[in-house]
């Protein structure tokens, strides 16, 4: 097999272009576009150098080609059997181009940029929301709490100085179920400006710059779901760092107003302290295991 260093350079450079993005194959296509009008504009040319229809100049030509490949009522206007037959040639090439590769890379453009956004990658800017951080089996029932809990939510609200309740969702990947998990919970009282879902970890601070942690009323971070004993180990030192993480940020940015709300859920009673020690602000430690014991222990009593 014959290797053409040539070919395969070219090939690369086009397969380059076209994965660039939109820009890029609206170029390749616009590359194209010029290519048939030129071509098809000397044929033109040639085909009527002796001829009546004969172009003054072979610019003259291309310009032709070009009207007819972006406009088929042109058609018409030619006269001649081989002129006519470039002409016929050349709008074909035109509905291809045009309304069919430039409509195309517009679409898949459009869509790109959709599934973009939809994967929750761009910043928000909020103030006074209130901050769910990770996903587990509580998160739809947290929610629900939150819509359906109006009064107590409103005092909250408006003690922080917020207007209404907005809700961000901080995930490690947004899937569409999670929103269609959130809506069988809640049903028809969630409405749409109240939920925000954008993809992250809590253990990264550039992604909880991304859900405008700074300006949160509260920060709820609960426990991942309940596994080995080294899973909730692993959750409850998570936590923790993210704790640390959030608390020099805040340290770090010397922002004046008071630092949010932070709940946080750990399976370990003997880190409560730990928790409470790392964070200057306000702050909520729940031991998911001492809490459900001493419930169970009141139900008894």
């Amino acid at each position: 097999m014959v290797v053409n260093p040539f070919r395969n350079r070219v090939q690369f450079l086009i397969e380059a272009i076209l994965l660039s993005g939109t820009l890029g194959r609206l170029f390749i296509a616009a590359m194209v576009v010029l290519c048939v009008a030129v071509v098809t504009g000397l044929a033109g040319y040639f085909v009527t150098f002796n001829s009546t229809q004969a172009f003054a100049h072979p610019l003259d030509a291309i310009w032709w080609a070009f009207l007819r490949l972006s406009d088929p009522g042109y058609l018409g206007d030619d006269e001649g059997a081989l002129l006519r037959i470039i002409s016929t040639l050349v709008t074909i090439l035109g509905y291809v181009l045009f309304l069919g590769v430039l409509v195309a890379i517009l679409t898949q453009g459009l869509n790109e940029r959709i599934r973009k956004l939809e994967m929750g990658l761009t910043p928000i800017s909020a103030n006074k929301h209130i901050i769910l951080l990770g996903w587990n089996h509580q998160t739809p029932a947290m929610v629900q709490k939150f819509i359906n809990s109006e009064g107590r939510v409103n005092r909250f609200l408006a003690r922080v100085g917020a207007k209404r309740l907005k809700l961000v969702l901080l995930v490690e990947e947004v899937h569409a179920l999670h929103m269609q998990e959130i809506r069988n919970y809640v049903g028809k009282k969630l409405k749409a400006q109240q939920l925000i879902f954008r993809s992250g970890t809590p253990l990264r601070l550039d992604h909880l710059m991304r859900i405008d942690y700074l300006r949160a009323s509260a920060i709820l971070l609960p426990a991942q779901d309940r596994g080995t004993q080294q899973s909730m180990t692993r959750s409850d030192d998570a936590a923790i760092k993210t704790i640390l993480s959030i608390a020099n940020s805040l340290h770090l940015s010397g922002v004046e107003q008071a630092p949010p709300l932070l709940v946080v859920e750990l399976y370990d009673p003997r880190k409560v302290s730990i928790a409470r020690e790392s964070y200057r602000g306000p702050i909520e430690v729940l031991a998911a295991d001492e809490v459900i014991s001493r419930m169970m222990a009141q139900i008894i009593r």
